[in-house]
């Protein structure tokens, strides 16, 4: 046998071999493949009516109400109370016994940490410097360069739950060398004042900074307020913070009100735990972790923006109640903009912009509905590193009147599982531009419905759809030109369609 003869066999061969995988490729694709998406054509009309369209867009996500503060019997007491890290009445630092704060206090004084506490009664913080008189503990120190009177406080200070204190047009600093934080358990009112670290930079490595903490049933207030160079990465710790204690569930949750203020180089500028956050017309900037953080709560905030965030998202909700954002910006974050997860009341997102985001512009992981469908409307998510919007959940999603421009990868993601019942998915009258990918890309089961919108890629040959709904792309693009024509697209499994063939 010749070379040649041997070299055309094991030509053969390979041939053969090849021609037997891409065969046998072809009939396992053939008995894996997904069920052709099933399409429906609706009116205008019939479409609204399918997805529930609310036509208010806020009716199904309830208002939060307002609590005003307790009015509190007249007169004060204060005292000056030894901290202990476990000790019945000293509930208010058991949760703190980790994170420094006793340490730092003890630098300071040199006996056993104290902390000065208001125990009853409404004061000023002009009034409780004057009745303590010990400017070892509160200083009055002078006016600043608005006419504003500056003071410092040297030890933590604790407001009790049947005291209220006022700081008003005064700017308070905290000493960090001395673990100057606030403890509210009571009524706390930061109005047309400063509250800001005394050393936001401390000497010798220590990473504390003091903070704000407040307790279930308490009461805050920040109107006209500057919060600057508070907190650390540590419980409870983080700056502005809203937390829950076991042993105080009986008083209900916690309450904040932010109105006309900044909040400004914290760790994380807001953090909640079931509590009831109220936000109006403020800026939280330049945070390290989270601009805002919210567990377990409800959130009504409009006309506020968050900026800046050095390692985490703008605004992170888990587990939430009803949850409100109207007006309101969040730009230029290091993850995503505005990231929800776990189970919801309700949601609504109206009117706000999420741009430059370093991961999602919204993300929506884990989510399930609780209540009513989340709402996004009249919205503009714009430059996300990664899509415009990324949802991975069960419940409706209605998607209506956004802009969605320039996202390097979708405008609108949607993940859901392979095994579950078609999840609703409803985008009316959006525009989705400029997309780095497709415009909108789908994996798992779900009903889409599409109506009125338009798209806009960067290129004629660039795909408007992906994922499962690519063979739909030319009934996609017929509605999108017809103002009266609107599609629903079913997406199964081979699990569901063999299942609905044998009924």
């Amino acid at each position: 046998m010749t070379i040649a003869s041997r070299h055309f066999k094991t030509l053969t061969r390979s041939l053969g071999l090849i021609m037997f995988i891409m065969a046998a490729t072809q009939v396992h694709a053939a008995t894996t493949a997904l069920p052709m998406p099933e399409v429906k054509q609706l009116s205008r009309a019939d479409f609204e009516a399918a997805a529930g369209l609310p036509p208010d867009c806020c009716q199904d996500v309830p208002a939060l109400v307002s609590q005003p503060f307790r009015t509190l019997d007249a007169g004060t007491r204060i005292s000056l109370d030894t901290l202990f890290s476990a000790q019945a009445g000293s509930w208010l630092f058991e949760s703190l016994v980790h994170n420094g704060l006793l340490r730092i206090a003890s630098r300071y004084q040199p006996t056993h940490p104290r902390a000065l506490t208001l125990h009853k009664g409404n004061s000023s913080l002009a009034g409780l410097t004057r009745k303590l008189n010990n400017p070892s503990i509160l200083k009055r120190i002078g006016p600043d360069e608005s006419g504003r009177t500056v003071y410092s406080l040297h030890y933590p200070l604790i407001i009790g739950q049947n005291a209220e204190l006022t700081i008003e047009d005064a700017v308070l600093l905290l000493d960090a060398n001395a673990a100057a934080v606030i403890v509210n358990a009571g009524q706390l009112a930061i109005k047309q004042a400063e509250v800001r670290t005394l050393q936001p930079d401390l000497k010798g490595g220590s990473r504390f900074r003091p903070f704000i903490l407040a307790w279930n049933g308490s009461h805050t207030r920040l109107e006209q307020a500057e919060l600057r160079q508070l907190g650390y990465n540590a419980y409870l710790s983080g700056g502005l913070t809203v937390g829950h204690h076991a042993s105080l569930r009986k008083r209900g949750p916690a309450s904040l009100h932010v109105t006309d203020s900044v909040v400004d180089k914290l760790e994380t500028s807001l953090s909640g735990d079931q509590a009831d956050i109220y936000i109006n017309r403020s800026t939280f900037t330049d945070s390290a972790r989270y601009g805002i953080d919210l567990s377990a709560g409800n959130l009504q905030m409009e006309a506020s923006k968050v900026e800046r965030t050095k390692y985490n998202a703008g605004m992170r909700v888990r587990e939430g109640g009803h949850i409100r954002i109207q007006n309101c910006a969040i730009s230029f974050t290091h993850r995503d903009a505005l990231r929800i997860e776990g189970a919801l009341g309700s949601l609504l997102v109206s009117n706000s912009i999420f741009a430059s985001a370093g991961g999602d512009g919204i993300a929506f992981q884990g989510v399930t509905i609780m209540d009513s469908p989340l709402l996004l409307d009249s919205n503009t998510i714009h430059d996300s590193a990664r899509s415009g919007l990324r949802a991975q959940m069960s419940g409706p999603l209605l998607i209506r009147n956004n802009t969605f421009s320039a996202n390097q990868r979708y405008a609108v993601q949607a993940v859901f599982s392979e095994l579950a019942d078609g999840e609703a998915v409803w985008l009316q009258d959006n525009l989705l531009a400029n997309s780095g990918e497709a415009s909108i890309s789908t994996i798992g089961n779900a009903n889409i419905g599409l109506s009125g919108n338009r798209f806009r890629s960067r290129s004629l040959v660039q795909p408007v759809v992906s994922g499962r709904l690519a063979t739909t792309q030319t009934q996609i693009l017929k509605a999108s030109k017809t103002p009266d024509l609107a599609i629903q697209i079913r997406l199964t499994s081979n699990h569901q369609h063999s299942t609905t063939g044998s009924n």
